[in-house]
């Protein structure tokens, strides 16, 4: 009864209770290891990670010996899980699992041994493999056995986390799209059998993943919003992590105002109760929104404060948090930014971890050379969704000094509302188009920019030519003109012909590449 309370407390999302259930279970009691993975679980909701392990060691190798091979299996599945948030835990769960395959091993010699029980004993310590590689970014290494167990295999547990860990692979790997399907087939999957597996928790983690570097920031933010609204009953120990990452999405969509406010308050819960993302990655986002918005002081703070607060966490939020750092220098325009964005890249694409190389070549390609714009190009053709296809375009359309194809780019961008994203398309493309004499495309950009003014605080590029050069009579014509005087009052202002006013609007329109005169407001130079 205690055993299975702790159970239903835990599910429930009532620490405290569960481990006073558990505390009822005898060290001499069969149930003990049991009582010690549930006390495990409770500490993991209390992001209690040492007393987790703790937990699940304080057992003794007879209890082991005596458990069912599957039992067996699982507690090492739980303890490796464990041990992935403790610092240097990572290395201890290759030995552990090889340790138990030999153990294994020697109970299928045994005679009436149970083939079917120890084959799912084994795949359980394949998971624990998985998650280990997962944890530490090692995507690739796992990605098709994980998708042949989530297809094949016989177990729906097993199956249910192999694809949870799936979708977080996929969504690094290039294939955001096809993670987040995956997300929702799973999630179908999960309600249709009303099953949890015991690695529900990458599902989450692999969709918010995918969504954010698609560039679908506002799918994702209705996600988090709902979740934070509904106040579900584990709110209370996330430690923030919803706001946490509510916030970051808005930091990569380039809302710095509200960033902040989200984030500031992901902090203070953080601070107080540590979860598996810690508070660095919410410092790292902090300095970036920062950046952002302009505020160079507060910005160099929160650099200083992400330094010192690095804690055990999974590649993806490690990464985010480097990123965010990264991006923040970016900005603020501090030597070996660039550099630093790329190296990451590079490492990236060395363990074929095509978008995060994507997005790190696109933030340190703000003035990029030839390589590194055909090497933004060819990654970003290796990936999927709309965010990649903006990548692609930007890299493309400044190689090829193509104003249409970075127009293109912004079109994209402001469907994804990527406001900052939008003006550096719209820059390139009007500093180009200039360049070129091309002045259709020049006001397009140019209108865009216009749009833009009051969005993005910063621009992450500022257009380095100059615009349509009227001559000085021009510039009186255009001004008069975007005011409302007719041909007759600006020539009789002027003291010129009516034809000669006609003769100056011509020019002025094909220099502005407008054909009307109600597209000079706003566009005429003073």
């Amino acid at each position: 009864m205690a055993l299975a309370a702790a159970t239903a407390a835990n599910r429930q999302f009532d620490p405290w209770f569960a481990l006073e259930c558990a505390r009822q279970i005898g060290r001499e009691d069969k149930e003990w290891v049991a009582a010690a993975q549930q006390r495990c679980v409770s500490h993991v909701i209390l992001a209690e990670h040492e007393a987790a392990v703790a937990a699940l060691k304080d057992v003794t190798p007879e209890q082991l010996r005596r458990l069912p091979a599957y039992d067996y299996a699982d507690y090492v599945q739980e303890l490796c899980s464990a041990l992935l948030w403790v610092p240097g835990g990572h290395l201890q769960i290759p030995g552990l699992i090889a340790e138990a395959r030999e153990d294994l091993s020697r109970r299928s010699q045994e005679t009436g041994a149970d083939a079917t029980e120890i084959e799912r004993a084994s795949g359980m310590l394949r998971l624990a493999s998985f998650e280990l590689h997962v944890h530490q970014g090692e995507y690739a290494e796992v990605a098709e056995a994980l998708e042949q167990e989530y297809r094949d295999g016989i177990d729906l547990q097993q199956r249910l986390s192999c694809g949870s860990l799936l979708i977080m692979a996929w969504a690094v790997l290039g294939r955001e799209m096809e993670a987040i399907e995956l997300a929702r087939e799973l999630r179908h999957k999960i309600q249709r059998a009303k099953a949890r597996p015991r690695l529900h928790n990458w599902l989450s983690e692999g969709l918010f993943a995918a969504l954010l570097c698609s560039g679908q920031w506002e799918e994702l933010a209705r996600m988090l919003t709902a979740t934070l609204d509904q106040q579900p009953k584990n709110i209370h120990y996330l430690g923030g992590a919803a706001e946490l990452a509510l916030g970051v999405s808005y930091t990569y969509a380039g809302r710095a105002s509200v960033a902040i406010d989200t984030l500031l308050g992901a902090q203070a819960q953080l601070e107080i109760r540590r979860n598996y993302y810690g508070p660095a990655l919410a410092y790292s986002a902090l300095a970036f929104a920062y950046a952002q918005a302009g505020d160079v002081k507060e910005s160099r703070t929160f650099l200083e404060l992400a330094e010192k607060g690095q804690g055990e966490t999974a590649w993806f939020p490690a990464w985010m948090a480097e990123f965010c750092v990264k991006m923040a220098r970016r900005w603020l325009k501090d030597p070996g930014a660039k550099q630093s964005l790329i190296e990451s890249a590079n490492r990236d694409l060395a363990k074929g971890r095509i978008t995060t190389a994507s997005i790190s070549l696109f933030g340190a390609t703000v003035h990029g050379t030839e390589e590194e714009l055909l090497l933004l190009e060819q990654v970003s053709s290796r990936r999927q969704g709309k965010m990649a296809a903006v990548n692609r375009m930007v890299a493309e359309g400044t190689r090829k000094k193509d104003p249409k194809t970075l127009l293109l780019a912004a079109s994209v961008a402001q469907e994804l509302k990527l406001d900052a994203v939008e003006s550096r398309c719209a820059v390139l493309a009007l500093d180009i188009a200039r360049e070129a004499g091309d002045s259709a495309s020049a006001r397009l950009a140019q209108q865009r920019l216009d749009r833009l003014v009051g969005t993005v605080p910063v621009l992450p590029l500022t257009p380095h030519t100059f615009g349509p050069e009227l001559t000085e009579r021009e510039r009186q014509v255009a001004k008069m003109a975007s005011q409302g005087l007719s041909n007759k009052e600006v020539a009789n202002q002027l003291q010129v012909s009516v034809r000669t006013v006609e003769g100056h609007l011509y020019q002025i329109f094909t220099k502005m590449g407008i054909s009307s005169r109600s597209e000079l407001e706003g566009t005429a130079q003073s």
